[in-house]
């Protein structure tokens, strides 16, 4: 049957388009694919990591992978720098007020112990490999995610000497490079002994650190 005529115009009418509508790019499985790769890293080493090995254990098709990434190469480090770039809540925890000089201390050491233990895994995974270091150390050098550590430490022992709990004396960028290098061989000093994490070892190593920071900087009491 033909299409109707417009108005005895002898113009038969188009049959009506069907709208077409273009799939948004998927975040969800973007991420899964990057959640398993840091996975992978950490179980396999990146030396034994392949694109068919990662798209069997995400469930997901080789040709998906290589449609976010070129190569194999650029979704490992894209793996890496996302898990060493710490998020906004890491900073906001570490840079917000506390009801003590003590406490902000040892919250901000609990953080920054949490945090190296998420990245050294995946860092000397990167370290071994001579096709993915230089890439991920000009990373590390350009973005400096251990900076904004630093300087969210930072902020937090310049408020607390602009409210009178913090020595005038007191230079706070290096009390933030104690604490966060402290926190460092922690967590270094763990994992060279084979010392599985502990919550509670973590606790009493964040507690000790924070109140001896604090007994050098705090204010004397009025």
């Amino acid at each position: 049957m033909g299409q109707p005529d417009v108005m005895g115009t002898g113009v038969r009418a188009k049959p009506p388009q069907r709208e077409v509508r273009r799939r948004p790019q998927s975040t969800a499985t973007r991420d899964l694919i990057v959640r398993t790769t840091e996975r992978a890293i950490l179980d396999l080493g990146i030396a034994r990591i392949t694109t068919r090995k990662l798209a069997d254990l995400a469930a997901v098709s080789e040709a998906t992978i290589f449609k976010y990434w070129p190569t194999k190469e650029d979704l490992i480090l894209d793996a890496l720098q996302r898990r060493n770039a710490p998020d906004a809540a890491v900073l906001d925890e570490i840079s917000g007020t506390a009801d003590s000089v003590e406490a902000g201390l040892r919250r901000i050491t609990s953080t920054a112990v949490r945090y190296y233990e998420g990245i050294m895994g995946p860092l000397i995974a990167a370290m071994a490999d001579v096709s993915i270091l230089p890439h991920h150390r000009e990373w590390l050098l350009r973005e400096a995610p251990v900076a904004a550590l630093s300087a969210a430490t930072n902020s937090y022992l310049s408020g607390e000497r602009r409210r009178g709990r913090v020595r005038d004396d007191i230079d706070p960028s290096t009390v933030a490079d104690m604490l966060l290098g402290a926190s460092l061989r922690h967590v270094v000093g763990r994992m060279f002994r084979g010392d599985l994490p502990s919550t509670r070892s973590d606790n009493a190593f964040s507690r000790k650190l924070a109140d001896a920071l604090a007994l050098m900087i705090a204010s004397p009491p009025e």
